[in-house]
Protein backbone atom coordinates (compact mmCIF):
# COMPACT_ATOMS: atom_id res chain seq x y z
CA UNK A 1 0.00 0.00 0.00
CA UNK A 2 1.32 3.14 -0.81
CA UNK A 3 1.35 6.40 1.34
CA UNK A 4 -1.39 8.28 -0.62
CA UNK A 5 -3.37 5.63 -1.47
CA UNK A 6 -6.93 5.57 0.54
CA UNK A 7 -8.01 3.34 3.45
CA UNK A 8 -9.02 -0.03 2.49
CA UNK A 9 -12.79 0.33 2.94
CA UNK A 10 -12.56 3.17 0.56
CA UNK A 11 -10.63 1.18 -2.24
CA UNK A 12 -13.18 -1.06 -1.79
CA UNK A 13 -16.33 1.59 -2.53
CA UNK A 14 -13.99 2.97 -5.48
CA UNK A 15 -13.88 -0.30 -6.95
CA UNK A 16 -17.63 -1.07 -6.47
CA UNK A 17 -18.59 2.19 -7.58
CA UNK A 18 -16.18 1.40 -10.76
CA UNK A 19 -17.93 -1.48 -11.88
CA UNK A 20 -21.42 -0.20 -10.93
CA UNK A 21 -20.66 2.50 -13.60
CA UNK A 22 -19.10 0.05 -15.79
CA UNK A 23 -22.71 -2.01 -15.98
CA UNK A 24 -24.49 1.39 -16.61
CA UNK A 25 -22.23 2.30 -19.73
CA UNK A 26 -22.97 -1.26 -20.74
CA UNK A 27 -26.56 -0.63 -20.52
CA UNK A 28 -25.93 2.69 -22.18
CA UNK A 29 -24.49 1.46 -24.89
CA UNK A 30 -26.99 -1.53 -25.40
CA UNK A 31 -29.69 0.73 -25.46
CA UNK A 32 -27.76 2.84 -28.59
CA UNK A 33 -27.06 -0.36 -30.01
CA UNK A 34 -30.42 -1.26 -29.92
CA UNK A 35 -31.74 2.41 -31.70
CA UNK A 36 -29.32 1.14 -34.30
CA UNK A 37 -30.83 -2.20 -35.24
CA UNK A 38 -34.54 -1.36 -34.77
CA UNK A 39 -34.92 2.22 -36.13
CA UNK A 40 -37.58 1.53 -39.20
CA UNK A 41 -36.58 5.05 -40.31
CA UNK A 42 -33.48 5.13 -42.67
CA UNK A 43 -33.00 8.60 -42.77
CA UNK A 44 -32.26 9.37 -39.41
CA UNK A 45 -29.66 6.72 -39.26
CA UNK A 46 -26.73 9.25 -38.61
CA UNK A 47 -28.29 10.22 -35.20
CA UNK A 48 -27.94 6.46 -34.50
CA UNK A 49 -24.52 5.69 -35.50
CA UNK A 50 -23.60 9.01 -33.86
CA UNK A 51 -25.35 7.84 -30.91
CA UNK A 52 -23.49 4.34 -31.04
CA UNK A 53 -20.07 5.42 -31.77
CA UNK A 54 -19.87 7.62 -28.71
CA UNK A 55 -21.42 5.16 -26.77
CA UNK A 56 -19.41 2.12 -27.69
CA UNK A 57 -16.16 5.37 -26.53
CA UNK A 58 -17.85 5.73 -23.37
CA UNK A 59 -17.88 2.14 -22.84
CA UNK A 60 -14.28 1.78 -23.77
CA UNK A 61 -13.49 4.60 -21.51
CA UNK A 62 -15.20 2.96 -18.75
CA UNK A 63 -13.27 -0.12 -18.79
CA UNK A 64 -9.99 2.09 -18.82
CA UNK A 65 -11.56 3.11 -15.56
CA UNK A 66 -12.77 0.23 -13.88
CA UNK A 67 -9.03 -1.36 -14.77
CA UNK A 68 -7.43 2.07 -13.82
CA UNK A 69 -9.22 1.72 -10.39
CA UNK A 70 -8.24 -2.35 -9.72
CA UNK A 71 -4.45 -1.44 -9.94
CA UNK A 72 -5.01 2.23 -8.12
CA UNK A 73 -4.43 4.41 -10.20
CA UNK A 74 -6.57 7.11 -9.03
CA UNK A 75 -5.48 10.08 -11.37
CA UNK A 76 -5.74 7.71 -14.69
CA UNK A 77 -9.42 6.55 -13.07
CA UNK A 78 -10.24 9.82 -12.69
CA UNK A 79 -8.97 11.47 -16.15
CA UNK A 80 -10.90 8.43 -17.68
CA UNK A 81 -14.07 9.02 -15.65
CA UNK A 82 -13.95 12.39 -16.56
CA UNK A 83 -13.65 11.17 -20.19
CA UNK A 84 -17.03 8.84 -19.96
CA UNK A 85 -19.05 11.68 -18.31
CA UNK A 86 -18.01 13.89 -20.99
CA UNK A 87 -18.84 10.76 -23.87
CA UNK A 88 -22.57 10.29 -22.09
CA UNK A 89 -23.15 14.08 -21.61
CA UNK A 90 -22.56 14.15 -25.76
CA UNK A 91 -24.90 11.00 -26.27
CA UNK A 92 -27.65 12.55 -24.19
CA UNK A 93 -27.57 15.01 -26.41
CA UNK A 94 -27.46 13.25 -29.40
CA UNK A 95 -30.14 10.78 -28.15
CA UNK A 96 -32.35 14.06 -27.22
CA UNK A 97 -31.63 15.42 -30.97
CA UNK A 98 -32.68 11.83 -32.38
CA UNK A 99 -36.27 11.49 -30.58
CA UNK A 100 -37.31 15.15 -30.90
CA UNK A 101 -36.80 15.67 -34.24
CA UNK A 102 -33.32 17.44 -34.50
CA UNK A 103 -31.89 20.33 -33.26
CA UNK A 104 -33.45 23.15 -33.96
CA UNK A 105 -37.31 21.55 -33.67
CA UNK A 106 -39.33 22.87 -30.58
CA UNK A 107 -39.38 20.37 -27.46
CA UNK A 108 -35.68 19.49 -28.13
CA UNK A 109 -33.54 19.88 -25.25
CA UNK A 110 -31.02 21.44 -27.05
CA UNK A 111 -33.43 24.24 -28.35
CA UNK A 112 -34.74 25.10 -25.22
CA UNK A 113 -31.05 25.09 -23.62
CA UNK A 114 -30.25 27.80 -26.31
CA UNK A 115 -33.40 29.26 -28.11
CA UNK A 116 -35.43 29.38 -24.86
CA UNK A 117 -38.04 27.27 -26.78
Amino acid sequence: MRADDPSPGRILLYQFGAVVLLLAAAFGTFVAWLAWALDENPTGRSWDVAQLVIAVGGLASTVGMVNFAFQRRWRAAAIALATSVLLYAVWAVLFDAAVHGGWGRPGSLLASALLGG
